[in-house]
C-alpha cells in the first residue's frame, strides 16, 4: 500500500506537471504571437509614415522640376523672339551697310593715296621735328618743312 500510494502520487505530480508546463508554454506562445503582431503593427506604421514621406519629397521634386521645365521654356521662347526681330533688321541694315561700303571704298582709296603723295619725306606727326613731346607736328611746322625742302 505504501507503494501505491507513492505510485499514485507520483502520477499525479507528473500529470499536473505536465498541466502546467502545457499552460506556461501556451501563455509564452501567446504573449510572443501578441508581441510579433504589434511588432509588424508599428514597423507597418513606420513603413507607411516614410512612405508618405518619400512621396512628399517625390512631389516637391517633381513641382521643382516643373518650374524650372516652365522658366527654361519662356527663355527658349525669349530667345527665339530675339532672333525673329534680329532678322528683320539684319535685312534692313544689310540693304544700307552695302551702299555704304561702296561709298566708303570710293571715297577712302583716292585721300590716301594724296596724303602719301604730298609728303613723302616727312617724318610721321608722332614724331618730334625740332621740338619736344608727342604730336609736335602742326600746319606751322608741315609748311616750314615744305619751304626748306624747296630751298634745298
Amino acid at each position: 500500500m505504501d507503494l501505491l500510494t507513492l505510485f499514485i502520487g507520483l502520477i499525479v505530480g507528473i500529470l499536473v506537471g505536465f498541466a502546467i508546463a502545457w499552460f506556461w508554454t501556451n501563455s509564452m506562445a501567446n504573449s510572443q504571437q501578441i508581441a510579433v503582431q504589434s511588432t509588424e503593427v508599428e514597423l507597418k506604421n513606420l513603413l507607411a509614415q516614410q512612405a508618405q514621406s518619400h512621396l512628399q519629397t517625390s512631389r516637391e521634386s517633381i513641382q521643382a522640376l516643373e518650374s524650372e521645365l516652365e522658366r527654361l521654356l519662356a527663355s527658349v521662347t525669349q530667345y527665339e523672339s530675339t532672333l525673329s526681330n534680329n532678322t528683320e533688321e539684319y535685312t534692313q541694315n544689310n540693304f544700307f551697310g552695302e551702299h555704304a561700303s561702296m561709298f566708303l571704298r570710293n571715297t577712302d582709296s583716292k585721300s590716301k593715296k594724296v596724303i602719301a603723295a604730298k609728303h613723302p619725306d616727312n617724318q610721321p606727326k608722332d614724331f618730334a621735328n625740332s621740338g619736344s613731346g608727342v604730336f609736335v607736328g602742326s600746319v606751322a611746322t608741315d609748311t616750314v618743312n615744305i619751304k626748306e625742302k624747296s630751298n634745298n
